[in-house]
């Protein structure tokens, strides 16, 4: 854990947007090919960032397996792989909390993203990339590189190792 500041009850941990992160000592799920994950998390950006800003990711040698993130490109909430986006319909927000989960299902070979329980985007995944890395919270990796710090607070983060059913993911992000 790097740079990371832990808020009171129900805040969660802070993320300075410029370094803080918080690393696992090795790979948390199984991204390759025929894989399929659920990621979860509640964010809360501080700024709208002119970057793209990763709440969380799993590392490779050279960028995360995904990324379930603020995209600066699309104005919206994604989940990605490397070179696509499942880019959602809600306008993220400064200074408030929402909830991201991203699934991707490896039978039927779509990602999925669902924001404050809903789904809002649907790609086919067509480049599974395996991350044997860290799992992370508050940034990604691209070219070897740490980058895309989250600027702002993350809560309640979790991984599956299966793809959620809407109902669960709906479930998943009720308050409280």
């Amino acid at each position: 854990m790097t740079g990371v500041a832990w808020q009171g009850a129900g805040e969660g941990a802070a993320f300075d947007g410029t370094g803080s992160q918080i690393v696992t000592d090795g790979p948390v799920l199984q991204t390759g090919a025929g894989r399929s994950f659920t990621v979860a998390a509640w964010v809360r950006l501080s700024v709208l960032p002119g970057t793209f800003a990763t709440a969380v990711s799993q590392d490779s040698a050279d960028a995360s397996g995904f990324y379930l993130q603020f995209s600066s490109e699309d104005q919206g909430w994604a989940f990605s792989r490397p070179g696509l986006r499942a880019v959602g319909r809600t306008a993220p927000a400064a200074h408030v909390w929402t909830h991201l989960t991203g699934v991707c299902d490896g039978r039927d070979r779509k990602l999925r993203l669902y924001v404050d329980g809903v789904e809002e985007a649907v790609v086919e995944d067509t480049g599974p990339a395996p991350a044997t890395g860290a799992f992370i919270i508050g940034r990604a990796s691209f070219d070897g590189q740490p980058r895309d710090f989250f600027p702002g607070a993350i809560r309640d983060v979790r991984a599956f190792d299966r793809a959620l059913s809407p109902a669960r993911v709906a479930k998943l992000a009720q308050p409280g």
